[in-house]
């Protein structure tokens, strides 16, 4: 036994001091981690460690040294107090404080003790039970309050029972029993570093699960493209293939397929974003698998390294519907300045009339009555065409902004559609294009009724016939007609003509307000592009829709509907 205890005298004091150094290093870089756990662990390392070094110099002969054997048992009381934190940490349990004043005020006791004859047993018999105490809530902690599996608990139950006992045990014995301890406390150690990763992992697990559930169901893109050592993508979320028609692994393969996407003013920009180190946004358009073109949003952050960027995280949002909005603006102020320039230059000519002709009369400056007759009668037109600018002005701000009284009443379908049509004819008739008018089958002797306003009703036909007479050539045909749609729940009413058509260009603005293509600019420099906007804002009024076909060359038609009046007596729809 001698041999041994030489042996733990000269052999262990360097391992005992590297144990302390490793606790030490472990202390000051684990003690940031997530969590009181690692905290409290290395806490207990470090007074167990502690409590080794005094077993050392005991065992080297400096028993003399007073409180050696005090510091051990104090050392152990406080590693296994705050593995008892640590048990309850992992549990997400609180511990309570008073185990913290307990252990103190047993300290302060055995170092009062300590002053006077006594034997070591007596001083330490403290300390002692209260680390025996400590261990049976420890295994009580390990045994009730873990929610690991019964292997894991079982296994931590017995390594801190053995740890609990040897530290509690009283008398101590400084020779083996040193050596069981370094032994025990090494693999407890493994095994918590064990738990703690396992537990670790797990947590990981289950985030990651949570993470990628959410990106695989996000309507965005999300991606985490890698820059080094080759550009590649480490993920990229499945809403890629609805946005732009390209399935995952087409990304995967094809680390630049993001760029090949974009229209070629919009790549340098691109390439620009994915080398900033800031965080940065940036809208460009790609042209999707099937030929469409969308806007889309980059949202990225990238990931440095020693100022390098090595990847670059982010979300690519569809922001198609936001850049048609801000064109579609960008469009009516545009639209809107060229009214108002149109407008003054409307309002300044017969106003440039009118006062000349006005001075001129006045002055006496005209001899004869034939030139005083055209000269009022010129005043007298100009301030007609002034007075209808300014009328349809009112109109469609009163429409625009809801501010415009309709005079609703029950209308018979059939009836105001005939006598609408012979006004018509007569305004077709002094453009010599041919007239036919329609009623479908349906309708006729039913008694349809909807609910209109019948003067802009008529406004509205007014409009879009006088616009197909001056727009169709002499002996072309202008066609109405008066039917049911698909579901007969709406009367459908068509203007058709066969005049010079719309160019396709130009048919998705036409109801614009303000808007004049320039072909109808030159054709018709006396139009002032309000008509079709205030039909709209009519058949809009009416909870009705108008929209148009045309084909250029080949003639337009106009399609309006209302819905027919349930309350009415009319018949059988079908």
């Amino acid at each position: 036994m001698g041999n041994l205890t030489d042996l733990l005298k000269v052999g262990i004091f360097l391992p005992a001091v590297l144990v302390l150094l490793t606790a030490a290093i472990y202390f000051y870089s684990f003690r940031k981690m997530s969590g009181k756990f690692m905290l409290y662990w290395g806490l207990s390392w470090l007074f167990s460690s502690a409590g080794y070094i005094c077993t050392l110099l005991i065992l080297r002969g400096e028993n003399e040294l007073m409180g050696l054997e005090l510091l051990k048992k104090a050392g152990d009381m406080y590693a296994l107090l705050f593995l008892l934190f640590a048990a309850y940490d992992f549990a997400h349990k609180p511990v309570a404080i008073f185990w913290l004043r307990y252990s103190f005020l047993l300290l302060l006791l055995s170092i009062v003790l300590a002053q006077y004859p006594l034997v070591s047993e007596i001083i330490l018999l403290p300390i002692s039970a209260y680390q025996g105490i400590l261990t049976v809530v420890l295994c009580y902690a390990v045994a009730v309050k873990w929610t690991a599996t019964w292997a894991e608990r079982g296994t931590a139950l017995a390594i801190f029972l053995l740890i609990g006992a040897v530290k509690a045990l009283f008398p101590y014995n400084f020779g083996e029993m040193y050596l069981y301890e370094i032994l025990l406390f090494s693999l407890m150690n493994f095994y918590v570093m064990y738990l703690f990763l396992e537990r670790t992992y797990r947590s990981f697990s289950e985030k990651e699960s949570e993470y990628r559930l959410l990106a695989e169901n996000a309507t965005d893109i999300i991606f985490d493209y890698h820059l080094k050592p080759a550009p590649y993508f480490a993920f990229v979320s499945p809403a890629v293939e609805a946005l732009t028609g390209y399935h995952q692994k087409e990304f995967y393969k094809n680390a630049n397929l993001f760029e090949e996407l974009t229209v070629h003013s919009d790549r340098q920009s691109l390439r620009d974003l994915f080398k900033a180190q800031d965080q940065g946004i940036q809208a460009v358009q790609w042209q999707k698998k099937n030929g469409d073109y969308i806007w889309v949003e980059f949202h990225n952050s990238p990931v440095l390294e020693q100022e390098e960027i090595l990847s670059v995280e982010g979300i690519i949002r569809d922001v198609t519907e936001r850049k048609l909005v801000e064109e579609e603006l960008i469009r009516s102020r545009k639209a809107q300045q060229i009214f108002f320039s149109s407008i003054s230059h409307e309002l300044k000519t017969p106003v440039t009339s009118i006062l000349g002709y006005a001075k001129a009369l006045e002055g006496n400056v005209l001899e004869g009555s034939e030139k005083h007759r055209e000269a009022i009668s010129l005043i007298s037109s100009k301030s007609f065409m002034l007075q209808r600018l300014i009328e349809d002005l009112i109109q469609l701000s009163k429409l625009e902004s809801h501010q415009f009284s309709f005079q609703f009443v029950e209308v018979d379908v059939v009836l105001f559609f005939k006598g609408m049509a012979d006004k018509q004819s007569a305004v077709v008739a002094t453009g010599k294009q041919h007239f036919e008018a329609f009623v479908s089958p349906q309708l006729r002797g039913k008694g349809f009724k909807f609910i209109a306003d019948v003067e802009r009703m008529e406004q509205v036909f007014d409009n879009l016939v006088n616009n197909a007479v001056k727009f169709t050539p002499p002996r072309g045909k202008i066609r109405i007609s008066c039917s049911f749609d698909a579901s007969c729940e709406k009367v459908v009413f068509e203007v058709e003509d066969t005049g010079r058509g719309i160019p396709a260009e130009s048919l998705p603005f036409i109801f614009e307000t303000y808007y004049k293509d320039e072909r109808a600019k030159k054709d018709n420099p006396e139009g002032r592009g309000l008509g079709l906007s205030i039909v709209k804002e009519i058949v809009k009024g009416h909870q009705g829709d108008i929209f148009a076909e045309s084909r250029e060359g080949k003639g337009s038609k106009f399609t309006i509907t209302v819905p027919i009046y349930e309350g009415g007596d009319g018949g059988d729809h079908e």
